[in-house]
């Protein structure tokens, strides 16, 4: 769980990070189980969680990095296609999260 404090508002939002060697079957699949567990935190907590995947490279330094808020996952498998529109393009900056709409980039 993270704290944004931005004058005199404060903001909550949790992060999940998740590595892979290599896509699996062209894509991104998550244990159904996981995938519960964190809709039921978002839920019980009242908080937006954001999934950050890292594929290929090493857990440290991934080739690719995407975040993917919770709410926008229909599915336990996620297609590189889904995925394109949420990568990181240049994973060497800092991540910001936008207070307006709720988005970590």
């Amino acid at each position: 769980m993270f704290e944004f404090k931005l004058k005199d508002n404060t903001f909550l939002f949790a992060v999940e990070c998740k590595y892979r060697s290599n896509y699996k079957n062209e894509g991104f699949e998550f244990e159904v189980k996981d995938l519960e567990k964190y809709r039921q935190f978002e839920a019980t907590k009242e908080i937006p969680v954001f999934v950050i995947i890292g594929i290929g490279g090493t857990s440290d330094n991934p080739e690719k990095l995407y975040i993917v808020k919770l709410s926008e996952i229909k599915h336990n498998f996620l297609s590189k296609e889904f995925l394109a529109r949420f990568e990181k393009k240049d994973i060497n900056r800092n991540f910001f999260f936008d207070s307006e709409k709720i988005e970590l980039r």
